[in-house]
């Protein structure tokens, strides 16, 4: 199930279903580690005679409340009861608050299910109820999870905590007053709210912290603050976003609502050290043990360009330092990927090619990041900044990329592609490695480096002049394999290719570029009524179909969005220019109801597929908007 709410201030980050049950929460870092691991922590209704747990058979409807991170629910229990709930993550304390009114005929016991698996296992737990503070906590050596509220009554009606499956205890309306368990643990506590107010609201709150001590001075101030706590969050982030907006012109609304909440969503998987996290869906792992809770140089590098762009300078300047941090260890490039902590992430590349030694990584990913930062420049011309980080993210790598070089084909050695899948010379990898050393020339030359900014122009004219090859025979070529026998052409069409004129590193002139592009657009469309663009034909990953001519993979966010964003540089007119909202409005109708974007979906009948939220899916919509806008400007 794609989580259709994430809440979160950069060390706090819960990720909920769409009853507003908890699914995961990280801490102390975005995307590190989950203390929940995908379980459902469950909330049930007794009206005195049935217990109802949240499922499919309440109806409602939810959303973000205007431009904060604060989510709103509103759901009919089979029994007619209603629930109405605010949820948020305070912005500066790691607290999880959830307001609460039930309405309804009788007296309400409301149940919360807390199924925490600590430091990602349930292995050596302890749950215990604290009677000084009327508080459950759960903990395990340096992170303690605190659950708590302000209740009509008073206090917390009843609890129960055992073995996995405490839950079970609330079935008859009433609990154990079983007070700890050790080991595999859980926890359920009950609330009574009668039907009418004033008694019928209460304050829930989860605090996360690394002792008793931390977690209990949290549990003081949400007792003090209360739902002021609520106020501060909603004004915060609203005032957040007024200050990145651009002028929407007259962008549709809904367009323009659905970029306002892409930036906060995004905002939640951004760690406060700097690494910017693709996804932290947890229901993945249901597929491999694996998640996407990791830092990739690549759509880390897009993110932070994006909100450049808004004038972020923080967000850019503390992903910078984290990369320092990275590059200036032994290898002078970025690893597949890594966890937000700069520990190493898990990968599939492996390190024995055809009984060869080989140390695997993705050219594309340090390339791009050097770029970036002379986005940063160029916006911020922040040289301070520059000259403390020059060393290891600058010269370093592009020393490396100009000797790694294929030097009879005046292109990069082999490496993995865009797509992670294939190793070779890669038509993406080299031309952003050339636009790469171009951009490294550029920021040498503002430190006064002059011999190195030489060779890194030289090198990325070198790498430039090298792109011939890619369109040798009439045809496209996307890769160079090396095989026994030499080099083989792959010509797969691949949306990447609609990424290289965004950047003004396709060496070839516009209308000999448009048959190329025209034809890579007819044959990855899917011909559904839903219809996208696939990452290349034949795409493997999550496949619903074998009918490759019609469904040549699973309609991506990312790669619909650059097939937008070319169509929007090409357009002559504002009435061309109007003809591409159309992608916007794609992202739009296949948006979850909460303008959550998954990274693809079910190209027969629009579901989402993979993670959700991708933060790659939501930048390369905002970024796609910003060209409309920037292209919209141009025709005033």
């Amino acid at each position: 199930m794609p989580r259709h709410l994430v809440l979160g201030n950069g060390n706090l980050l819960v990720c909920l279903d769409k009853f507003g049950q908890l699914r995961d929460l990280y801490f102390p870092y975005v995307g590190l580690f989950n203390h929940i691991m995908g379980n459902v922590c469950k909330i049930g209704l007794w009206d005195g005679e049935k217990l109802f747990w949240m499922d499919d058979n309440w109806g409602g409807e939810i959303g973000y409340e205007p431009d904060a991170l604060v989510w709103f629910s509103h759901y009919k229990s089979p029994n007619g009861m209603e629930i109405s709930s605010k949820l948020a993550v305070h912005p500066f304390s790691n607290i999880f608050l959830r307001e609460l009114e039930v309405r309804g005929e009788k007296e309400a016991t409301l149940f919360f299910h807390n199924d925490f698996s600590l430091l990602e296992t349930d292995v050596g737990d302890t749950a215990f109820y604290n009677p000084f503070l009327d508080a459950i906590i759960h903990f395990k050596r340096d992170i303690y999870i605190l659950v708590s509220g302000a209740f009509p009554e008073g206090k917390i009606s009843e609890f129960s905590i055992g073995t996995k499956g405490s839950w079970h205890d609330a079935e008859d309306g009433k609990l154990s007053m079983r007070s700890i368990e050790q080991g595999a643990v859980d926890s359920t506590f009950s609330i009574r709210l009668q039907p009418s107010p004033p008694n019928n609201k209460a304050l829930v709150w989860v605090v996360v912290g690394h002792s008793l001590e931390e977690v209990s001075k949290l549990h003081e101030l949400a007792r003090k603050r209360g739902n002021q706590l609520l106020v501060e969050t909603y004004a915060y982030w609203n005032s957040w976003l007024r200050s990145i907006l651009p002028d929407f012109l007259d962008l549709p609304s809904d367009i323009s609502e659905l970029f306002r909440k892409s930036a906060l969503i995004v905002r939640t998987n951004i760690d406060n050290g700097g690494a910017v996290i693709a996804a932290n869906d947890s229901d993945i792992m249901q597929t491999a043990r694996a998640h996407y809770s990791y830092m990739w140089g690549r759509d880390s590098a897009y993110t932070v360009m994006v909100f450049a762009e808004l004038g972020q300078i923080d967000i850019s300047r503390r992903f910078f330092s984290f990369l320092q941090k990275l590059l200036s260890k032994e290898l002078p490039f970025l690893w597949h990927k890594y966890s937000a902590d700069g520990s190493l992430g898990s990968s599939w590349h492996p390190w024995v090619i055809n009984g060869e030694r080989e140390i695997p990584f993705q050219q594309d990913s340090t390339a791009i990041v050097i770029y970036a930062l002379w986005q940063h420049y160029k916006k911020f011309g922040d040289i301070e900044f520059l000259s403390n980080i020059y060393p290891e993210v600058v010269k370093k790598p592009a020393d490396f990329m100009s000797n790694y070089i294929e030097e009879n084909l005046d292109l990069p050695r082999p490496s993995w592609d865009i797509w992670e899948e294939r190793r070779g010379i890669h038509l993406y990898t080299s031309a952003l490695t050339s636009l790469s050393l171009f951009s490294a020339s550029e920021l040498a030359s503002a430190m006064g480096d002059m011999e190195s900014s030489k060779k890194f122009f030289t090198k990325g004219q070198q790498i430039w002049n090298g792109l011939k090859i890619f369109f040798e025979k009439g045809n496209l070529c996307r890769s160079l394999i090396p095989s026994p026998s030499g080099w083989q052409r792959d010509c797969t069409p691949d949306a990447s290719f609609f990424l290289l004129p965004l950047l003004n590193i396709f060496p070839l002139k516009e209308d000999e570029l448009l048959p190329f592009l025209c034809q890579i657009e007819r044959e990855l469309w899917v011909k559904t009524k839903i219809g996208g663009v696939s990452r290349y034909k034949g795409d493997w990953y999550f496949r619903q179909s074998e009918d490759l001519e019609n469904i040549p993979g699973n309609p991506w966010y990312i790669c619909t969005m650059w097939l937008a964003e070319g169509h929007i540089e090409k357009a002559k007119s504002l009435e061309e220019l109007k003809e591409c909202l159309k992608f916007f409005q794609w992202a739009k109708e296949h948006s979850l109801p909460t303008g959550i974007l998954p990274e693809q979906v079910h190209p027969l009948t629009g579901e989402p597929l993979s993670v959700a939220p991708l933060t790659w899916s939501h930048i390369s919509f905002m970024s796609a908007v910003l060209h409309y806008l920037k292209k919209r400007r141009g025709f005033e």
